[in-house]
C-alpha cells in the first residue's frame, strides 16, 4: 500500500483507517508493507502489528517534509505553497522507495490511497514488476484533481492503467470515471470501524478531563477543523436548541485545524465556554474514551464552497461502533451506514434547523438514543468492521491480479 498519511507513532490519529485496513489485511493471512512519507513526528519502527512500514525522505531538510499527514492542504482544498517545489522530489522518492518495497516482498498488487500524489508512484513499479495497482479515492484527492489541470491529467493516466478503483462513495465513484474520461472497474466499499475497541471507553475520562457532571447531556463531534466537517453548521443548531429539553446539554467538539479561531469565535456565540468546548486533538488511542463520554455524535458534513466534501468520516462509524446515537448529514457515503431512524437520524447537509431538530429528538428520548445506538453497533459488528471490509479488499486484489 502507498499512503500519504500513515500514524507516525503510537496514538496518531493521521491514516489510523489505513492502519486498521492493514491490520485486518494481516489477520486474514496477507502480507503487507506500507510505502509512505517521512515526518519529523516519526518514532522509528519496522514492524506495527505484522504490517512492514517503509518511510521514505523527499527533502534534505527535517523540517520541510509538507507533503501528507493534513499537512499539505490548505482547509483541505488547494496544495500549500510549499507542497509545489517538492512535488518533483516526492514524486522520485516515492517512486523509488515504492520499487524497492514490491521487489523486497515480491508483492503481488500495488493499493494506492489517495490518487494524488500516491498512485503516480506506483506507475513504474507496476510496469517493471508486472503487477496490478487498485486505487482507493478518499475525496480530497478527487477534489485536487478535479479543480488542478496537473494533478487532473496526472489523476486520470493513473485511474486509466488502474485494474480497479474503490471509494466509499458513489460520488467518488463517479468523479474517478469523469476524470478517466470513462468507465473504470469499480467498487464501492464502505470503510469500517472496531466494535470491540470502540465499544469499551470509560465515559468517565474525558467528562473528568473537562469538568464535566455526571447527568449533563453530551453532543460530541470529532474531525479536522476545516469547513467540510460542518461544524459551524452544527454550531448554529446546537445555538438553536431550546432550553426546556431538561438539563441544559455541552457541545464538545476535538480535533483542530485552520478554522479553529473561527470556529471558537462561533462557538462563543454559541454558547460560551461553559456549553461549548473545542477539545482539541483527540489521540486516536483515546478516541473510544472520548466518543464513550457522550450521548449522542452529530457528523454535519457538508459540501465546501470549493465543492469539497468527505468520502465517508470514519468517525461515523467509530461512534457506530460505540453503540452511540448519530445524527449526521445526508451526503457522500454516510446514507451507505445509516438508514435514516434506523442506525440514526439523517439531515440535509448545511440546515442547521433540521440539525437542530434531531438533536431535540435525542435529547428528549432516550430510548431512541438507546435503540439508534444499538442497531448501529449491530451493523457494525455485522458488516462495517474492519476483517469485514478487508475481506472486500481481499476480493478486488484477487480480481485485479487476474487482469494483468
Amino acid at each position: 500500500m502507498i499512503a500519504s498519511s500513515y500514524p507516525r507513532f503510537p496514538g496518531d490519529f493521521a491514516g489510523a483507517f489505513i492502519a486498521s485496513l492493514a491490520g485486518a489485511l494481516v489477520r486474514q493471512g496477507h502480507r503487507v508493507t506500507i510505502v509512505a512519507p517521512w515526518h519529523p513526528a516519526v518514532r522509528p519502527s519496522t514492524d506495527e502489528d505484522g504490517v512492514l512500514v517503509r518511510r521514505f525522505r523527499y527533502s534534505p531538510l527535517p523540517w520541510l517534509h509538507p507533503m501528507g499527514y493534513g499537512e499539505g492542504l490548505i482547509d483541505d482544498r488547494r496544495l500549500r505553497p510549499a507542497a509545489y517545489p517538492l512535488a518533483l522530489p516526492y514524486l522520485v522518492a516515492g517512486s523509488i522507495a515504492t520499487l524497492r518495497a514490491v521487489r523486497a516482498i515480491d508483492a503481488d498488487v500495488l493499493h494506492a490511497h489517495w490518487v494524488v500524489p500516491n498512485a503516480p508512484l506506483g506507475l513504474a513499479a507496476a510496469r517493471v514488476r508486472h503487477i496490478s495497482q487498485v486505487i482507493t479515492l478518499h475525496g480530497s484527492d478527487a477534489h485536487l484533481a478535479r479543480t488542478n489541470p496537473l494533478l487532473g491529467w496526472a489523476a486520470a493516466r493513473c485511474l486509466r492503467r488502474a485494474a480497479a478503483v474503490t471509494a466509499c462513495s458513489a460520488e467518488l465513484l463517479a468523479t474517478g470515471s469523469t476524470l478517466a474520461s470513462g468507465a473504470v472497474p469499480s467498487r464501492l466499499i464502505p470503510w469500517g470501524a472496531d466494535p470491540v475497541r470502540f465499544g469499551s471507553g470509560d465515559s468517565h475520562q474525558w467528562r473528568n478531563r473537562l469538568g464535566i457532571p455526571a447527568g449533563t447531556p453530551v453532543i460530541a463531534a470529532v474531525g479536522r477543523l476545516v469547513t467540510k466537517k460542518g461544524f459551524d453548521v452544527l454550531l448554529e443548531a446546537f445555538a438553536r436548541l431550546p432550553g426546556h429539553l431538561g438539563p441544559l446539554p455541552i457541545l464538545v467538539i476535538g480535533g483542530d485545524g485552520p478554522q479553529r479561531a473561527p470556529l471558537e469565535r462561533r462557538a462563543f456565540e454559541a454558547g460560551g465556554s461553559g456549553r461549548v468546548r473545542l477539545a482539541g486533538v483527540v489521540p486516536w488511542d483515546e478516541m473510544p474514551h472520548f466518543l464513550a463520554m457522550a450521548d449522542m455524535v452529530a457528523v454535519p458534513s457538508i459540501t465546501d464552497e470549493a465543492g469539497n466534501v468527505d468520502g465517508l468520516p470514519t468517525v461515523l462509524l467509530e461512534a457506530m461502533a460505540a453503540g452511540k446515537a448519530v445524527a449526521a448529514s445526508r451526503i457522500a457515503g454516510i446514507p451507505l451506514a445509516i438508514d435514516d431512524g434506523v442506525h440514526g437520524l439523517l439531515t440535509a447537509p448545511g440546515d442547521a434547523a433540521a440539525l437542530t431538530g434531531a438533536l431535540s429528538r435525542l435529547l428528549q428520548d432516550a430510548g431512541l438514543r438507546h435503540r439508534l445506538g444499538q442497531a448501529a453497533q449491530d451493523r457494525v459488528r455485522a458488516e462495517l468492521n474492519w476483517d469485514a471490509v478487508a475481506a472486500r479488499y481481499v476480493e478486488v486484489y484477487r480480481e485485479a491480479m487476474a487482469r494483468r
